[in-house]
């Protein structure tokens, strides 16, 4: 196969994939209720005086879990539960799934749960699975514990940002959503090793995938979506059979969607 010919076809996928983006976009458009939107300033609906019954309401927003899995991640998981303290919103629990850690990850989900009395919850697995998924049975584990009405997950190797709690569980305020995936940026900070091209075509790869998954998810056929950037609401979760009753597979996050 000629050189000119591989490119051809390159070029063709390319557009193909940016053709379902972009009919996946409109047809989220399309879908969209045509009912007024709420009033807002600086992103945040205007709460209505009382007594006014005619004024805009601030949707309720749920109760949100965050649920981390984590297996011998004693390097990395400081930096996430970091940022997770640097959250501006304040209702949320958190449950961290030690999964047969070996190093110092349970006495730094310890410390954690010392410094948020009352937030934090921690389920310890000791033993092998049998069958099946290791990251779905930590996952099922730690949902069982989740009192929030959202679970929202993300990885012991992750950094999110100081919005991320608030931003995922906005979408929730509206009841016919039952699931909301976001975006994931790799990056080698705190791998203690410089950059390669390898990590540079892989953020590009995710940022790719993201663009397709999100067109397909617009045209009612998700694909997939990011397990460590994933929210889900409790009652779709539990109808869905939960992260027990998923069949399985080595990529649970796209299961489950």
């Amino acid at each position: 196969m000629s050189l000119s010919l591989i490119f051809l076809l390159l070029a063709v996928a390319m557009v193909a994939i940016h053709l379902v983006v972009a009919s996946g976009a409109l047809v989220s458009v399309a879908r969209e209720p045509r009912e007024p939107r709420e009033p807002c300033v600086g992103g945040e609906p205007i709460a209505a005086p009382v007594g006014d019954p005619g004024a805009a309401r601030v949707p309720a927003q749920p109760s949100v879990t965050v649920l981390v899995p984590a297996r011998d991640e004693e390097l990395l998981l400081p930096r996430l539960l970091a940022s997770l303290e640097a959250q501006d919103a304040d209702r949320f629990e958190v449950v961290l799934v030690n999964d047969r850690s070996a190093d110092r990850t349970a006495s730094i989900m310890a410390e954690f749960a010392e410094r948020h009395p009352g937030r934090v919850r921690i389920v310890t697995l000791t033993d092998d699975p049998e069958h099946g998924n290791p990251k779905q049975r930590a996952l099922a584990a730690g949902a069982a514990e989740a009192d929030g009405e959202v679970i929202l997950m993300t990885d012991a190797d992750c950094v999110v940002s100081p919005r991320w709690v608030r931003a995922m569980s906005r979408p929730f305020a509206d009841e016919r959503v039952g699931l909301v995936f976001g975006s994931v940026i790799p990056g080698i900070e705190g791998l203690a090793r410089k950059e390669r091209a390898l990590d540079r075509f892989q953020a590009f790869d995710q940022v790719f995938r993201f663009q397709y998954t999100a067109g397909a998810a617009g045209l009612g056929a998700p694909s997939g979506g990011f397990g460590n950037n994933l929210a889900v609401r409790r009652r779709a979760l539990d109808d869905a059979g939960g992260f027990a009753g998923l069949r399985f597979s080595p990529t649970e996050d796209a299961q489950l969607i």
